[in-house]
């Protein structure tokens, strides 16, 4: 996570460099999410070119109608990537929808990161719908490591 907090800051010092800054320093949702999900996609692809794997890591990947992955890694799998745990049950649902629509557009996998998620009825809706295997709370570095074991990246 200091690599995360290292770089929301530099985004948000960074922001204050346009013409268009107007002293109040930059602090919306999206700019956190943004750079979550970067450093998490920074981190892949360093990881991926250590062990001399050639795949496309792309972003925002279309599933169906307007839903999108955050990442895709070639056709082997999307990744939805949040920063902090789930709003409510809707979006166990919805997760599970776009893990359909994952599988037939022909990826092998849907995979869901996260820091974490705290609130236990959330964390037992999405290992029912996505399944355990498929779900990673990366606060536990044991959950990252195995991230990487299975993207063949560590």
């Amino acid at each position: 996570m200091d690599y995360f907090e290292k770089c929301l800051i530099q985004a948000r010092e960074k922001l204050r460099e346009i013409d268009v800054f107007c002293k109040n320093d930059p602090s919306f949702a999206g700019l956190s999410g943004w750079v979550f999900e970067q450093t998490i996609q920074h981190c892949i692809q360093k990881e991926l070119k250590a062990r001399g794997i050639d795949i496309e890591v792309t972003e925002q990947v279309p599933l169906k109608g307007r839903a999108k992955a955050d990442l895709g890694i070639g056709k082997f799998a999307v990744i939805e990537v949040k920063t902090s745990g789930l709003f409510g049950m809707g979006d166990v649902e919805r997760y599970k929808k776009y893990k359909e629509a994952a599988l037939e557009q022909g990826f092998e996998r849907y995979l869901y990161l996260t820091w974490s998620e705290n609130h236990p009825p959330y964390k037992i809706g999405l290992n029912e719908a996505l399944g355990v295997e498929n779900i990673f709370y990366i606060e536990n570095t044991s959950e990252w490591s195995r991230f990487n074991r299975l993207t063949g990246s560590d």
